[in-house]
């Protein structure tokens, strides 16, 4: 390969975040980055002089008929437009929602162009959390998906141990999209200095444990614990969510802020003694380095990549069990530790700042690229 790479990344757009951080990487490392993503707002991307980001339209319907419909339709565009730049392409990297857009993905692969896939966590997973009836055909989807890519990029090596990836695990690198904006993300009050407050950022689906959270929440006040709660974000569960806290008679606990800009996440997290991510499946939530940034203790579930980057009691928590009782009790027990808290906080802003700044993930990246255009 001569000169900076060029290269077009290709996915369904899950949110602004993790896609930006993409583009952001690649823009200062290749010489020119395509985007090719259904649903994306491409006018929040960023401005890079190589960046050349492709509307495509793209709309949910409820209708199953019209959704299968509108998704042949999505693919046959996003198809024709990636073989139209194949040629000013030197590979094509189908990331977050990329397992889904079968049709463009064995297009280029029948023109001889190089393709990588990098998932933004396990599709399988999720399917199976959230008791799916078509979780054999994702899963059978996922392994073609697999197949077809010349390299497979994961967060860490403890994903490459999940099914379907452990099946190829001589195709995978590792790497990830993620930074932090130091600038934006730091400690701003130390966890002696704050109220006994605790927080979930995030999804409010199924596969996020919102739900077994709130039970938690329920169990901690019953017994006399006076904690405050605030939930983040913005999803399908978001009134269930509401009305079990109704339910329960919480709701002067418990603050729904619904989703909120990113530049806001900041003093969110420094108002927090804890983060509790108690989700059955992840990749790496960005939101978790953000919270380590400001110093907030991190009680999260052993999966995906969480336990490649949170060593218990040391950077972090790891939670034990999932179940509201459980939960509620691991949650107290550290409350009642705020030495414990400080400490990992100190531990966990010396760890983020060393491995998440963006020339460091950059480097990575260049890394990566290389490999897989020299090695496909």
């Amino acid at each position: 390969m001569k000169g900076r790479p060029r290269i077009c990344v290709v996915g369904l757009s899950p949110g602004l975040t993790p896609i930006a951080n993409i583009i952001r990487l690649l823009s200062s490392i290749a010489n020119t980055v395509h985007v090719l993503i259904p649903g994306l707002d491409i006018g929040n991307l960023g401005q890079f002089p190589n960046l050349h980001a492709t509307a495509i339209r793209h709309r949910n319907v409820s209708n199953v008929l019209l959704r299968i419909i509108n998704n042949l339709a999505m693919q046959m565009r996003v198809t024709i437009r990636a073989l139209r730049l194949a040629k000013h392409v030197d590979m094509f990297l189908f990331t977050i929602g990329g397992e889904t857009l079968l049709l463009p993905m064995i297009a280029l692969k029948l023109s001889g162009n190089t393709i990588a896939f990098m998932p933004g966590g396990n599709a399988v997973q999720v399917a199976q959390s959230k008791n799916d009836r078509f979780t054999r055909i994702i899963a059978a989807v996922m392994n073609i998906v697999l197949g077809l890519s010349m390299k497979i990029i994961l967060y860490s090596k403890q994903m490459m141990k999940e099914s379907p990836f452990n099946r190829h695990s001589k195709k995978v690198l590792i790497a990830h999209e993620h930074f932090v904006d130091f600038s934006v993300f730091f400690r701003t009050s130390r966890i002696v200095e704050r109220l006994d407050q605790i927080g979930f950022i995030g999804r409010l689906s199924s596969e996020k444990g919102v739900i077994p959270l709130i039970d938690a929440i329920s169990l901690i006040l019953d017994s006399g614990k006076p904690i405050r709660v605030i939930v983040v974000g913005d999803g399908p569960l978001f009134d269930e969510a509401k009305q079990r806290v109704l339910d329960h008679g919480i709701d002067s606990f418990v603050t729904f802020t619904g989703r909120v800009p990113h530049i806001q996440i900041a003093p969110i997290l420094n108002s927090l003694k804890l983060l509790v991510v108690p989700s059955k499946t992840e990749g790496l939530p960005n939101v978790l380095l953000e919270a380590m940034a400001c110093g907030t203790p991190i009680l999260a579930s052993r999966v995906g990549s969480i336990s490649d980057f949170i060593a218990d009691a040391h950077t972090g928590f790891i939670i034990t069990s999932t179940a509201p009782r459980g939960l509620a009790n691991q949650i107290c027990s550290l409350l009642k530790d705020p030495e414990l808290l400080e400490l990992v906080s100190e531990h966990a802003m010396k760890f983020v700042r060393q491995d998440f700044d963006f020339a460091t993930t950059a480097r990575k990246w260049k890394s990566v690229i290389s490999s897989v255009i020299l090695n496909p």
